[in-house]
This record gives C-alpha cells, sequence and structure tokens, in this order.
C-alpha cells in the first residue's frame, strides 16, 4: 500500500513596490509581460521588509498542516490536502483560523522610497481580507491581483486599535513593526473568501496584493560656478542662482532605469535615495551635488 503526501498552494500575498519595479518613468503595471519579466529579475521583498508569521499564527500552520514560504514577490501559504481529492485540506479548516503575519522594516530608506505621507511614521498599517474590529466601514480590504491600485495612508490602524493588536505580540514581534497581514478563512465578501462555503480550497488559489508606489521629488542640483539656462531645459534657477538649480517639475525615484533631465544639451544624473529634504508647500526634494 502507497501513498502520497500532497500540498497545494491556499494563498498568496505579493508585496510589489514600484520605486524596485518601475522604468525611470515607465509604470510597471502598463508594461507588456516581457518588460515585466525583466523588472522582476533581481526583485525580492527582502531587500526593504521582512515576513514572519506571528508565534500564534505559527502554531496554526503546525495544527493544520500548512506551510508559510517567502518568496521573491512576497509569500505563499501551502496546505496539505486529500490524497484523493485535492481541494479538501487534510485537517479541516473550517471558517475560524486567522493568519497573521508580520511585516518587519529592514531598509532605512523606505520611507524615502515610499510614495507615502510624512504623518503614517509610527503608525500601524493593516492588510487583510476582513475589516478590523473597532474600524471604521470604510476601511479597506487587502487588493485582489488584479487591482495594481497603490495603498495609501488609509490602511493604517488608528491608535486605539492598533494598541490592542500590539499587545497580543512579543517585544521582539514589535520591534521595528510597519504593518500587519492578517487574513481569515473566510473573507468580508466572497471575493476574498479563501475556502469555499464547502471548506475546500479554491483552484486557482486566492492571490492578493500589496502594492507600494515610489515617491517623487523635486531634484535640486549644486554646481560650484554660475550655469546658463534656456527656456528649454528640464531646469530652473532656484530664488534666482545660478548655482542652484531645481526641475521644473517632480520626477519619480526608480532603482533601475533613467529620467532625463536637460541642461545645455547634457542629461543631469539622477539622485539617490538616502537624503531627502522637505520644503515649503509640501515639497520634498532630492538634492545632487555636481
Amino acid at each position: 500500500m502507497t501513498f502520497s503526501i500532497k500540498y497545494k498552494p491556499l494563498f498568496s500575498v505579493d508585496i510589489l513596490h514600484k520605486y524596485y519595479l518601475n522604468k525611470g518613468n515607465d509604470d510597471f503595471f502598463t508594461m507588456d509581460q516581457d518588460e515585466k519579466n525583466k523588472q522582476l529579475t533581481g526583485y525580492d521583498v527582502s531587500n526593504f521588509m521582512r515576513i514572519t508569521p506571528t508565534a500564534e499564527s505559527y502554531q496554526v500552520l503546525m495544527n493544520h498542516r500548512m506551510v508559510f514560504k517567502v518568496v521573491n514577490t512576497g509569500f505563499v501559504v501551502w496546505i496539505q490536502v486529500s490524497e484523493n481529492r485535492d481541494t479538501v485540506p487534510l485537517v479541516p479548516l473550517g471558517n475560524s483560523p486567522e493568519l497573521s503575519f508580520l511585516l518587519t522594516l529592514v531598509n532605512h530608506s523606505f520611507i524615502n522610497f515610499s510614495k507615502l505621507d510624512a504623518s503614517v511614521a509610527g503608525k500601524l498599517f493593516f492588510f487583510s481580507n476582513r475589516k478590523p474590529a473597532g474600524e471604521s466601514p470604510s476601511f479597506p480590504l487587502v487588493r485582489r491581483t488584479n487591482n495594481s491600485q497603490e495603498i495609501s495612508d488609509s490602511f493604517t490602524l488608528s491608535t486605539e486599535v492598533a494598541n490592542q493588536l500590539k499587545s497580543g505580540l512579543s517585544p521582539d514581534e514589535k520591534r521595528q513593526l510597519f504593518g500587519i497581514v492578517r487574513m481569515g478563512m473566510k473573507g468580508e465578501n466572497a471575493s476574498m473568501d479563501i475556502i469555499n462555503n464547502q471548506g475546500e480550497i479554491h483552484n486557482p488559489a486566492k492571490e492578493f496584493q500589496v502594492v507600494f508606489g515610489n515617491r517623487e521629488t523635486t531634484w535640486r542640483y549644486f554646481f560650484d560656478k554660475d550655469q546658463q539656462i534656456k527656456p528649454s531645459d528640464g531646469v530652473k534657477k532656484e530664488n534666482g542662482s545660478a548655482r542652484q538649480l531645481i526641475t521644473k517639475k517632480t520626477h519619480p525615484l526608480t532603482e533601475k532605469g533613467f529620467v532625463s533631465v536637460d541642461l545645455g544639451g547634457k542629461e543631469l544624473p539622477n539622485p539617490d535615495v538616502l537624503v531627502i529634504k522637505p520644503g515649503e508647500a509640501n515639497t520634498i526634494y532630492s538634492e545632487i551635488y555636481m
């Protein structure tokens, strides 16, 4: 008598960041599949974020024969299924198990290159297929993969709800915590359900997506001598100084690609993301010393 151990994907969550995926001014989600594949080459969520299940969720995973795996684009949860019917979990899930995953920042420049308001500092982001108790009915649900809309501060919890969630975490789990992904087997509506009404997993498995936008800044160039500016150039004098020039419009920060900023027929360099500086009227500057 032989038997086999079979696992199938239960659900996945992609965590995508346009700083790494866009190419200069070209948006990742408007590219054809070949271009997308090129941009995905080398993409690794662990470059800016660590994803780990909470201690409590780790126990749920173990008890229900589930396996958590981080992949380059996010993470996948696999589940052991019946040998005779591969949509039936070996250990029934029911509607009750919830799984929580901690998002911890590992890149100190994350806020610099992310399209997030400074007011989110210290707040807790929450991505779930169910609305959190204690929050407004308008609190957004995690997106499905067919929705490339960028996340905003609307995904941050109120202080009261955030503190309540953190109270169940250990000191180590709360350290450098940026957000929580919490997935229930049954979602807020049918499109968010991970299992169907018969307790079976979907085929294909449900896929969810968190998309971070990349920040756009005004680029400020410092020169050691006066520059000649033409009307067609991409920069202008700042405060009348011919040695301190700024771009006429904001430009995106991206790891790949190049944004053309012209000065006298020559292209100026693009800035790095190590330092950004706030200015007046909500303007944010990236500075380059020539």
